[in-house]
C-alpha cells in the first residue's frame, strides 16, 4: 500500500495531478513563488513545465517556457505519492508593464503522462 491507501499495483495507473495551494507575486524584487501539492510517480523525465505569458488584449507581448526536472534518482521510477513543492523564479523585465501576466503549470510524471494544466493570471495596470 502507498501512503494514501492505494495498492502499489494500482498506483502506477494513477495520473499525475497538481494543485496550487499558495501564490506570491512580488513586484520588488520581481519574484514569483508558488506553493503546490503534486501527486505523481516520480522518476526520470518527471518535470514541471511552466509557461509565462504577457498579453495586451488578444496580443501576446512576451512568452517564456521553463522546465524544472523533479527526478532525484534518475535510474528508477518511484511509486505514486503526493508532496508539497515550492517553485520560484525571478520575472524577466519583459513580463512587466500593462497587460495580463498569465502563468500555466503542467506536471509530467516518470511515465511521461501529463496532468491537467493549472494556472493564474494577474492584470497589471502600471506602465
Amino acid at each position: 500500500m502507498s501512503a494514501f491507501g492505494v495498492p502499489e499495483y494500482r498506483a502506477a495507473e494513477l495520473p499525475p495531478s497538481i494543485l496550487i495551494s499558495k501564490l506570491s507575486i512580488n513586484p520588488r524584487p520581481k519574484t514569483v513563488v508558488v506553493l503546490m501539492v503534486v501527486c505523481l510517480a516520480n522518476g526520470p523525465g518527471a518535470k514541471i513545465v511552466t509557461t509565462e505569458t504577457l498579453r495586451r488584449g488578444t496580443r501576446v507581448v512576451a512568452r517564456q517556457t521553463m522546465v524544472d526536472p523533479l527526478g532525484v534518482d534518475l535510474t528508477r521510477t518511484y511509486s505514486w505519492q503526493c508532496d508539497d513543492v515550492e517553485s520560484g523564479w525571478l520575472r524577466a523585465d519583459k513580463f512587466f508593464g500593462r497587460g495580463t501576466y498569465v502563468v500555466t503549470m503542467k506536471l509530467v510524471d516518470g511515465f511521461g503522462r501529463g496532468s491537467r494544466t493549472v494556472g493564474f493570471s494577474v492584470t497589471q495596470s502600471y506602465p
